[in-house]
Protein backbone atom coordinates (compact mmCIF):
# COMPACT_ATOMS: atom_id res chain seq x y z
CA UNK A 1 0.00 0.00 0.00
CA UNK A 2 1.56 3.58 -0.99
CA UNK A 3 1.45 6.72 1.10
CA UNK A 4 -1.23 7.61 -1.52
CA UNK A 5 -3.88 4.90 -0.49
CA UNK A 6 -2.82 5.59 2.72
CA UNK A 7 -4.05 9.45 3.37
CA UNK A 8 -7.11 8.24 1.59
CA UNK A 9 -7.61 5.46 3.92
CA UNK A 10 -6.46 7.23 6.69
CA UNK A 11 -8.92 10.46 5.60
CA UNK A 12 -12.03 7.64 5.27
CA UNK A 13 -11.29 6.51 8.80
CA UNK A 14 -11.61 10.05 9.73
CA UNK A 15 -14.76 10.86 7.77
CA UNK A 16 -16.54 7.56 9.54
CA UNK A 17 -15.47 8.96 13.08
CA UNK A 18 -17.21 12.12 12.43
CA UNK A 19 -20.01 10.69 11.23
CA UNK A 20 -20.57 8.78 14.76
CA UNK A 21 -22.34 11.56 16.26
CA UNK A 22 -22.81 10.19 20.10
CA UNK A 23 -19.19 9.37 20.13
CA UNK A 24 -17.98 12.98 18.56
CA UNK A 25 -20.64 14.48 21.35
CA UNK A 26 -19.86 12.47 23.99
CA UNK A 27 -16.28 13.70 23.84
CA UNK A 28 -16.68 17.17 23.25
CA UNK A 29 -18.77 17.46 26.72
CA UNK A 30 -16.00 15.28 28.11
CA UNK A 31 -13.45 17.81 26.59
CA UNK A 32 -14.59 21.82 26.19
CA UNK A 33 -17.67 21.04 27.89
CA UNK A 34 -15.86 19.61 31.30
CA UNK A 35 -12.87 22.02 30.92
CA UNK A 36 -15.49 24.95 30.90
CA UNK A 37 -17.74 23.89 33.67
CA UNK A 38 -14.41 23.53 35.80
CA UNK A 39 -13.17 27.08 34.80
CA UNK A 40 -16.65 28.33 35.95
CA UNK A 41 -16.22 26.87 39.21
CA UNK A 42 -12.83 28.11 39.55
CA UNK A 43 -13.78 31.64 38.63
CA UNK A 44 -16.37 31.62 41.27
CA UNK A 45 -14.60 30.47 43.78
CA UNK A 46 -11.36 32.96 43.39
CA UNK A 47 -13.81 35.94 42.73
CA UNK A 48 -13.66 36.18 38.99
CA UNK A 49 -9.86 36.06 38.89
CA UNK A 50 -7.66 32.65 37.32
CA UNK A 51 -3.92 31.53 38.98
CA UNK A 52 -2.51 31.51 35.44
CA UNK A 53 -0.23 29.02 35.96
CA UNK A 54 -1.57 26.33 38.55
CA UNK A 55 -5.05 26.91 36.01
CA UNK A 56 -2.80 25.75 32.85
CA UNK A 57 -1.46 22.45 34.89
CA UNK A 58 -5.33 22.06 36.21
CA UNK A 59 -6.52 22.20 32.42
CA UNK A 60 -3.52 20.00 31.24
CA UNK A 61 -4.70 17.18 33.78
CA UNK A 62 -8.24 17.02 33.00
CA UNK A 63 -7.19 16.66 29.26
CA UNK A 64 -4.35 14.37 29.62
CA UNK A 65 -5.21 11.94 32.11
CA UNK A 66 -8.83 12.25 32.99
CA UNK A 67 -11.94 13.50 31.25
CA UNK A 68 -9.83 14.76 28.21
CA UNK A 69 -8.10 10.48 28.03
CA UNK A 70 -11.79 9.29 28.48
CA UNK A 71 -12.43 11.09 25.56
CA UNK A 72 -9.68 9.79 23.41
CA UNK A 73 -10.34 6.15 24.95
CA UNK A 74 -14.12 6.45 23.29
CA UNK A 75 -12.60 7.45 20.04
CA UNK A 76 -10.09 4.65 19.78
CA UNK A 77 -12.77 2.47 21.04
CA UNK A 78 -14.89 3.02 17.83
CA UNK A 79 -11.79 3.56 15.58
CA UNK A 80 -11.14 -0.21 16.77
CA UNK A 81 -14.35 -1.68 16.36
CA UNK A 82 -16.81 -0.01 13.74
CA UNK A 83 -15.38 -2.28 10.84
CA UNK A 84 -15.46 -5.49 12.94
CA UNK A 85 -18.97 -4.79 13.99
CA UNK A 86 -20.42 -4.14 10.99
CA UNK A 87 -18.94 -6.67 8.85
CA UNK A 88 -16.89 -4.06 6.87
CA UNK A 89 -13.56 -5.10 7.80
CA UNK A 90 -14.05 -8.57 6.08
CA UNK A 91 -14.93 -7.08 2.65
CA UNK A 92 -11.91 -4.45 2.53
CA UNK A 93 -9.98 -7.46 3.44
CA UNK A 94 -11.45 -9.60 0.89
CA UNK A 95 -10.27 -6.88 -1.68
CA UNK A 96 -6.49 -8.11 -1.66
CA UNK A 97 -5.24 -5.39 1.18
CA UNK A 98 -2.89 -5.99 3.96
CA UNK A 99 -4.90 -6.58 7.26
CA UNK A 100 -2.20 -5.01 9.45
CA UNK A 101 -2.37 -1.98 6.85
CA UNK A 102 -5.80 -1.86 7.50
CA UNK A 103 -5.44 -1.80 11.09
CA UNK A 104 -2.50 1.00 11.40
CA UNK A 105 -4.56 3.36 9.18
CA UNK A 106 -7.00 3.07 12.02
CA UNK A 107 -4.52 4.77 14.36
CA UNK A 108 -3.11 7.91 12.86
CA UNK A 109 -7.26 8.51 12.37
CA UNK A 110 -8.25 8.23 15.72
CA UNK A 111 -5.39 10.16 17.63
CA UNK A 112 -5.96 12.66 14.96
CA UNK A 113 -9.63 13.10 15.70
CA UNK A 114 -8.91 12.44 19.69
CA UNK A 115 -6.27 15.85 19.24
CA UNK A 116 -8.94 17.84 17.91
CA UNK A 117 -11.20 17.73 20.77
CA UNK A 118 -8.64 17.25 23.62
CA UNK A 119 -6.84 20.38 22.02
CA UNK A 120 -9.79 22.06 21.80
CA UNK A 121 -10.14 22.21 25.71
CA UNK A 122 -6.67 23.21 26.67
CA UNK A 123 -7.30 25.74 24.18
CA UNK A 124 -10.24 26.46 26.44
CA UNK A 125 -7.37 26.38 29.27
CA UNK A 126 -5.32 28.93 27.81
CA UNK A 127 -7.82 31.12 26.77
CA UNK A 128 -9.58 31.71 30.33
CA UNK A 129 -6.10 31.78 32.14
CA UNK A 130 -4.82 34.88 29.70
CA UNK A 131 -8.38 36.41 29.94
CA UNK A 132 -9.25 36.15 33.87
CA UNK A 133 -5.30 35.96 35.47
CA UNK A 134 -6.11 39.57 36.61
CA UNK A 135 -3.63 41.02 38.42
CA UNK A 136 -2.45 37.44 39.10
CA UNK A 137 0.38 36.53 36.80
CA UNK A 138 -0.80 34.58 34.14
CA UNK A 139 1.13 31.32 32.47
CA UNK A 140 4.06 31.97 30.41
CA UNK A 141 4.23 30.72 26.98
CA UNK A 142 6.78 28.57 27.47
CA UNK A 143 4.63 26.39 29.59
CA UNK A 144 1.61 26.78 27.06
CA UNK A 145 3.93 25.34 24.58
CA UNK A 146 5.25 22.36 27.21
CA UNK A 147 1.81 21.65 28.30
CA UNK A 148 0.20 21.39 24.58
CA UNK A 149 2.87 19.10 23.62
CA UNK A 150 2.26 16.67 26.59
CA UNK A 151 -1.23 16.94 25.81
CA UNK A 152 -0.50 15.31 22.43
CA UNK A 153 1.81 12.53 23.65
CA UNK A 154 -0.39 11.31 26.67
CA UNK A 155 -3.64 11.68 23.81
CA UNK A 156 -1.71 9.74 21.07
CA UNK A 157 -0.41 6.81 23.81
CA UNK A 158 -3.71 6.25 25.12
CA UNK A 159 -5.87 6.58 21.57
CA UNK A 160 -3.19 3.94 20.43
CA UNK A 161 -4.31 1.70 23.31
CA UNK A 162 -7.35 1.87 22.76
CA UNK A 163 -7.69 1.01 18.98
CA UNK A 164 -5.62 -1.60 19.54
CA UNK A 165 -7.58 -3.34 22.34
CA UNK A 166 -10.37 -2.72 19.97
CA UNK A 167 -9.10 -4.21 17.17
CA UNK A 168 -7.66 -6.94 19.05
CA UNK A 169 -11.06 -7.84 20.93
CA UNK A 170 -13.78 -6.15 18.24
CA UNK A 171 -16.41 -5.28 21.48
CA UNK A 172 -16.51 -1.67 22.19
CA UNK A 173 -18.24 -2.61 25.60
CA UNK A 174 -14.90 -4.80 26.46
CA UNK A 175 -12.64 -2.22 24.93
CA UNK A 176 -14.01 0.60 27.28
CA UNK A 177 -14.41 -1.61 30.54
CA UNK A 178 -10.98 -2.78 30.51
CA UNK A 179 -9.03 0.60 29.79
CA UNK A 180 -11.28 2.95 31.70
CA UNK A 181 -11.38 0.42 34.46
CA UNK A 182 -7.47 -0.18 34.39
CA UNK A 183 -7.11 3.91 34.19
CA UNK A 184 -9.45 4.43 37.33
CA UNK A 185 -9.59 1.43 39.30
CA UNK A 186 -6.80 -0.74 39.04
CA UNK A 187 -4.53 2.54 38.64
CA UNK A 188 -5.71 3.92 42.15
CA UNK A 189 -5.25 0.30 43.78
CA UNK A 190 -1.18 0.29 41.93
CA UNK A 191 -1.06 3.47 43.72
CA UNK A 192 -1.69 2.26 47.34
CA UNK A 193 0.46 -0.65 46.66
CA UNK A 194 4.03 1.05 48.08
CA UNK A 195 5.38 -2.31 48.60
CA UNK A 196 5.98 -2.02 44.63
CA UNK A 197 8.03 0.96 44.89
CA UNK A 198 9.72 2.17 41.74
CA UNK A 199 8.06 -0.56 39.82
CA UNK A 200 4.53 1.23 39.92
CA UNK A 201 6.07 3.77 37.69
CA UNK A 202 5.84 1.36 34.89
CA UNK A 203 2.10 1.98 35.22
CA UNK A 204 0.84 3.81 31.84
CA UNK A 205 -0.31 6.81 33.84
CA UNK A 206 2.62 7.31 36.21
CA UNK A 207 4.19 6.91 33.26
CA UNK A 208 2.63 9.41 31.00
CA UNK A 209 2.18 11.68 34.10
CA UNK A 210 5.97 12.33 34.83
CA UNK A 211 6.74 14.24 31.72
CA UNK A 212 3.91 16.48 32.54
CA UNK A 213 4.75 20.00 32.92
CA UNK A 214 4.28 22.50 35.59
CA UNK A 215 1.68 22.56 38.97
CA UNK A 216 -1.38 19.78 38.54
CA UNK A 217 -4.35 18.68 40.07
CA UNK A 218 -4.11 14.72 41.41
CA UNK A 219 -1.48 12.31 42.65
CA UNK A 220 1.93 11.47 40.45
CA UNK A 221 3.88 8.06 41.47
CA UNK A 222 7.14 8.42 42.73
CA UNK A 223 8.14 9.98 46.24
CA UNK A 224 10.52 12.57 44.79
CA UNK A 225 8.43 14.14 42.32
CA UNK A 226 6.93 16.88 44.48
CA UNK A 227 10.86 18.04 44.90
CA UNK A 228 11.05 19.23 40.79
CA UNK A 229 8.60 22.07 41.67
CA UNK A 230 10.23 24.87 43.21
CA UNK A 231 8.11 28.49 44.37
CA UNK A 232 10.51 31.41 43.24
CA UNK A 233 11.58 33.42 46.33
CA UNK A 234 10.33 37.46 47.07
CA UNK A 235 10.53 39.85 49.95
CA UNK A 236 7.48 41.25 48.99
CA UNK A 237 4.88 41.53 51.60
CA UNK A 238 1.69 39.09 50.80
CA UNK A 239 -1.27 41.16 49.35
CA UNK A 240 -4.55 39.80 49.67
CA UNK A 241 -7.48 39.48 47.36
CA UNK A 242 -10.37 40.56 49.15
CA UNK A 243 -12.34 39.80 52.55
CA UNK A 244 -14.85 37.04 53.59
CA UNK A 245 -16.48 37.18 56.71
CA UNK A 246 -16.32 33.84 58.91
CA UNK A 247 -16.98 32.83 62.04
CA UNK A 248 -14.40 33.61 64.87
CA UNK A 249 -15.08 31.37 68.23
CA UNK A 250 -13.14 33.68 69.93
CA UNK A 251 -15.09 36.78 68.57
CA UNK A 252 -18.56 34.56 69.44
CA UNK A 253 -19.44 35.40 65.87
CA UNK A 254 -18.93 36.61 62.54
CA UNK A 255 -15.96 38.89 61.39
CA UNK A 256 -14.34 40.13 57.84
CA UNK A 257 -10.83 38.52 57.63
CA UNK A 258 -7.88 39.16 54.54
CA UNK A 259 -8.24 36.32 51.91
CA UNK A 260 -5.19 35.48 50.63
CA UNK A 261 -4.79 33.19 47.26
CA UNK A 262 -2.33 30.80 47.92
CA UNK A 263 -0.95 30.19 44.14
CA UNK A 264 0.39 33.63 44.51
CA UNK A 265 2.43 33.43 47.10
CA UNK A 266 6.09 33.39 47.19
CA UNK A 267 8.36 31.13 48.91
CA UNK A 268 8.97 32.69 52.19
CA UNK A 269 5.81 34.31 51.70
CA UNK A 270 4.77 34.55 55.51
CA UNK A 271 1.11 35.58 56.74
CA UNK A 272 -0.74 35.89 60.28
CA UNK A 273 -4.47 35.20 61.30
CA UNK A 274 -6.48 35.54 61.70
CA UNK A 275 -7.38 35.10 57.22
CA UNK A 276 -8.60 32.76 55.09
CA UNK A 277 -6.04 31.00 52.52
CA UNK A 278 -7.81 29.59 48.95
CA UNK A 279 -6.36 27.29 46.94
CA UNK A 280 -8.19 24.89 44.34
CA UNK A 281 -8.45 21.98 46.62
CA UNK A 282 -8.14 23.27 50.18
CA UNK A 283 -9.34 26.68 52.10
CA UNK A 284 -7.39 27.23 55.42
CA UNK A 285 -8.47 29.49 58.46
CA UNK A 286 -5.74 31.08 60.64
CA UNK A 287 -6.70 32.12 63.74
CA UNK A 288 -5.21 34.99 65.75
CA UNK A 289 -2.40 32.41 67.41
CA UNK A 290 -1.57 31.11 63.72
CA UNK A 291 1.17 31.71 61.37
CA UNK A 292 1.19 30.39 57.78
CA UNK A 293 4.50 30.42 55.91
CA UNK A 294 4.67 29.32 51.95
CA UNK A 295 7.97 26.63 51.80
CA UNK A 296 9.85 26.21 48.51
CA UNK A 297 7.65 23.50 47.29
CA UNK A 298 4.03 24.63 47.46
CA UNK A 299 3.44 23.91 51.23
CA UNK A 300 1.61 26.19 53.64
CA UNK A 301 3.28 25.33 56.90
CA UNK A 302 0.95 26.61 59.92
CA UNK A 303 2.59 27.11 63.19
CA UNK A 304 0.72 27.85 66.75
CA UNK A 305 2.19 30.80 68.89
Amino acid sequence: MNRVIARQMIAADILKLRRHRPTMTAAAVLTVGITALYLTLILARHGGQLPGGQTLGDGTSLMGLYFGSFAAILIGAEAGTTDLDSGVFRDLAATGRSRTALFLTRIPAAVAVALAFTLSGLLVTVAAAFAFHGTLPGPGAGLVIESAGWVVLATTVVTTLAVGIGSFTGSRAITLTAIIGWQTVATGLLYLATFLGAARDLVLVFAVSRFQPGRAIGTRAGSDLWRAHVLPSSTETARPKGSRNVYMREDGGMRPVPVYDAHTLSHGATIAGPCLIDANTFTALLTRDHVGTMDQHGNLVVEVQ
